[in-house]
């Protein structure tokens, strides 16, 4: 029995940098009526933003209309006989994490009730771009399924597979290093902000912090407690107790916008 194959589906992801996370992608669809012809294509995307459509032939653009509910159509403007292709472009709002250590992980999930109501298969190739300088770990299919790949270095490092769509729930996830991602990162100040160098000082942002705070508990302590011996001019004891509460109240101002200057910029950096 040979398939009714009515369209093909191109997708190339396009992952720009991995933090802050920055995926680009591309689906390149080709259609073939069943003895119908294509007025419009339907296709859910809540993953997706800044969605457009074009035919690359003339790269006269397309109308497309997103609806509430994550739907998207795109008007042909006429009916289309077969073998009519058209791109969809758009970016990613979620499927690249994180894993720490500079490891991350980009991640492609998708059902049938996502593209146009077709009950034949619709092969399907996936290309994935990474970041340059990322070093390819793994693809992991959905449901433990496993892809065969290929994988070839250019300029970038790109991965492509290939599946037939059916009924059945599908997904991968591609494992990758990027240290230029993490070093990114670090400079940045996300994760160990606290270990920032200061200039001259031989401490870091968190040791001043823990310094002035003890510092100041000691000296407010001790300008109590020799409070009574300074009255004393007999008394070998002799502490200025005005100059010592000075003294402990500007470090109690060094903890404080040391900790502020910690609570702010962090939450800020890893935006």
């Amino acid at each position: 029995m040979i398939p009714i194959i009515t369209q093909y589906n191109y997708w190339d992801f396009n992952v720009i940098q991995s933090s802050p996370p920055r995926v680009h992608g591309f689906l390149e669809v080709t259609l073939h009526p069943n003895n119908l012809t294509w007025r419009y294509y339907r296709i859910y995307m809540p993953y997706a933003t800044n969605v457009t459509a074009y035919e690359p032939s003339t790269n006269h653009p397309l109308q497309v209309t997103a609806f509430n509910d994550s739907r998207v159509v795109i008007d042909f403007g006429a009916p289309r006989s077969d073998g009519y292709m058209f791109i969809l472009t758009f970016d990613l709002t979620y499927g690249l994490q994180s894993l720490g250590s500079g490891s991350f992980a980009f991640t492609w999930r998708q059902y049938m009730w996502e593209r146009f109501d077709d009950v034949h298969l619709v092969p399907e190739v996936f290309n994935v771009s990474l970041p340059q300088g990322a070093a390819f770990l793994d693809v992991v299919g959905y449901n433990a399924m496993a892809l065969s790949y290929t994988a070839r270095n250019e300029s970038r490092l790109m991965l492509s597979f290939a599946r037939n769509e059916t009924y059945q729930p599908f997904g991968w996830t591609v494992l990758y290093r990027d240290l230029s991602g993490a070093s990114a990162s670090n400079q940045l100040g996300v994760g160990p902000l606290v270990a920032i160098k200061l200039p001259i000082l031989p401490l870091t942002l968190s040791d001043l912090s823990v310094w002035s705070a003890v510092m100041s508990v000691l000296m407010l302590t001790a300008s109590e407690l020799a409070s009574p011996l300074y009255a004393r001019s007999s008394s070998k004891f002799l502490l200025n107790r005005r100059r010592l509460r000075i003294a402990a109240l500007l470090l109690v101002a060094l903890f404080m916008i040391t900790t502020a200057y910690r609570l702010i910029a962090t939450p800020a950096l890893v935006r």
